[in-house]
């Protein structure tokens, strides 16, 4: 039963978005003296990353634009990753009093008891933002080889009772859309999405 002074949180869902996220922390595009991509390389710039819906942050840059305090071109790549939706997976369920155990470090005559998790398939997307299809399919290309099947992604759900499970990450679409607003260069946002299934878990409290 629920007992709402029993709080059940080991920020399972955060964890996994934190893990998620930082998957895509660390992506550069290059800069060359010819153009798409040839010529010298003249310079590397990191992809900055976020979390949020790409609509809110594309609402808030063109409310800054009409303000005439920016332009599209100055903030322009960029990525954002959004959890969008959970769902139970019947297909992975587990016996319902299996357990789990694990020595008290405070007290090693007495055990924790943990209940088995319920399956729970997330679902993620990553907005990639662009002003030019080159920087985009070099964001694409450095993110697309490693799902060729799934990325599995260690996470260390409950450390008191050293359950560490590898977290299968599986690519299930890509999409394009081409905001072209105009013959100005400064209106054209290109926009990439790339839908994600993270197969994880959601635990009871443990006694």
């Amino acid at each position: 039963m629920l007992n709402g002074q029993n709080t059940i949180y080991f920020a399972t869902i955060r964890k996994l978005t934190s893990a998620f996220g930082a998957l895509f922390n660390n992506i550069y595009i290059a800069r060359y003296s010819g153009t798409g991509g040839t010529g010298t390389k003249q310079q590397a710039i990191k992809v900055p990353l976020f979390y949020g819906p790409s609509q809110k942050y594309f609402r808030v840059l063109e409310d800054d634009k009409r303000r005439g305090k920016t332009k599209v071109r100055q903030v322009f790549p960029r990525m954002s990753f959004e959890l969008t939706s959970f769902n139970y997976d019947s297909s992975r369920k587990l016996t319902t009093m299996g357990q789990t155990l694990a020595v008290n470090p405070t007290d090693p005559s007495t055990f924790f008891r943990q209940y088995n998790p319920v399956p729970y398939d997330f679902v993620y997307e990553l907005n990639i933002g662009t002003k030019n299809t080159d920087d985009g399919l070099q964001i694409i290309e450095q993110i697309l080889p490693y799902f060729g099947q799934s990325f599995n992604l260690p996470l260390n759900d409950i450390p008191e009772l050293g359950i560490i499970k590898d977290i299968p990450v599986i690519l299930t679409g890509v999409s394009k859309e081409d905001d072209w607003q105009g013959s100005s260069e400064d209106t054209r946002v290109l926009t990439w999405t790339l839908t994600f299934t993270v197969i994880g878990y959601i635990y009871p409290t443990f006694t």
